[in-house]
């Protein structure tokens, strides 16, 4: 999956979570953050490794928006709207920390694994050629402008 990719499935899956959790209306907050912080653990996961920076740099985003989006609300307007919104960013960011914590972890992990095997992957290329370095014929390595 790309980073973009990655910022849309964890906006879906933490949408579907928020909205969720307002269907239940007992303790909101409660299944919005499970689902969030397992929205986290499964986009850090499937993102290619190239881009798996973008996991916990969507993390916070898709929390918020999906926060906004989904928090109940009376219809007393926007400042109101606005309010409420920010109240439940403080009253849950307990789970916007887990869930970032997640995506870094696991990011930090892959990102160590993958460095890990490159460089044993270029200890074991034959010694005149290593991985990603071909000489073309006649040319000794070297590229004419």
């Amino acid at each position: 999956m790309t980073s973009a990719g990655t910022g849309v499935v964890l906006l879906l899956l933490s949408l579907a979570a928020g909205v969720a959790d307002a269907q239940t209306g007992d303790d909101y907050g409660f299944l919005f953050g499970v689902g969030f912080v397992a929205a986290c653990l499964v986009t850090t996961v499937w993102v290619r490794r190239s881009d798996v920076v973008a996991a916990p740099v969507c993390a916070p985003l898709a929390y918020a928006v999906a926060l906004a989006v989904t928090t109940p609300s009376d219809d007393e307007g926007l400042l109101q709207r606005a309010v409420t919104v920010a109240t439940d960013l403080a009253v849950n960011a307990d789970w916007l920390y887990a869930g970032t914590a997640v995506a870094v972890a696991l990011a930090l992990l892959r990102h160590l694994a993958g460095n890990r095997r490159d460089r044993q992957e270029r200890r074991s290329a034959p010694q005149g050629r290593r991985a990603g370095q071909e000489q073309r014929a006649g040319q000794g390595g070297r590229r004419r402008a």
